[in-house]
């Protein structure tokens, strides 16, 4: 599972690229935010634009443990509400 922690703000290139990578060997590609606290506007378009890229691959992308605050932006971005999933307890 790839981890993403702490403020994720302008193009973010380290955390897509790092992605992409990552979905190369998974049909799945499992992302765990419980530990961002915040997102910026850029960030989630450029997040928009790496799960459409990935997606377009047949691959699956699951956002784990978002917080409502981030969750919220992510769907006004256009992040479909079937990427998120809960976060085990």
């Amino acid at each position: 599972m790839l981890v993403w922690t702490g403020v994720m703000a302008g193009s973010a290139l380290a955390y897509f690229t790092r992605l992409a990578d990552f979905a190369q060997r998974r049909a799945i590609v499992p992302v765990d935010m419980s530990g961002v606290e915040r997102v910026d506007f850029v960030c989630a378009g450029s997040m928009l634009n790496a799960i459409n890229r990935i997606e377009a691959q047949r691959k699956s992308v699951q956002l784990i443990g978002v917080s409502p605050i981030v969750r919220a932006l992510l769907l006004l971005i256009g992040i479909s509400p079937r990427h998120f999933v809960k976060k085990a307890q």
